[in-house]
């Protein structure tokens, strides 16, 4: 198993900006991904679309990553 999260990690780390992890008995492991928003990468974009709010900016930057 810590093979495989070693691997997850350092995977998420050349995508994102921030990669971290806790393990706790209450939840298990919990693994956070962040981004930091710039002029060129702004993910503060939302607005409503059909009454849901959507997060444009976030959904634009972060698909680009998964595709990749």
């Amino acid at each position: 198993m810590k093979d495989t999260l070693r691997e997850i990690l350092d995977f998420a780390d050349s995508l994102f900006d921030v990669v971290g992890i806790i393990e706790r008995p209450d939840y298990g492991t919990l693994i956070v991904f962040g981004l930091e928003s710039t002029t060129e990468r702004s993910l503060d974009e939302f607005g409503q679309t059909n009454g849901e709010i959507k997060l444009f900016g976030f959904e634009k930057h972060v698909s680009l990553l998964l595709e990749s």
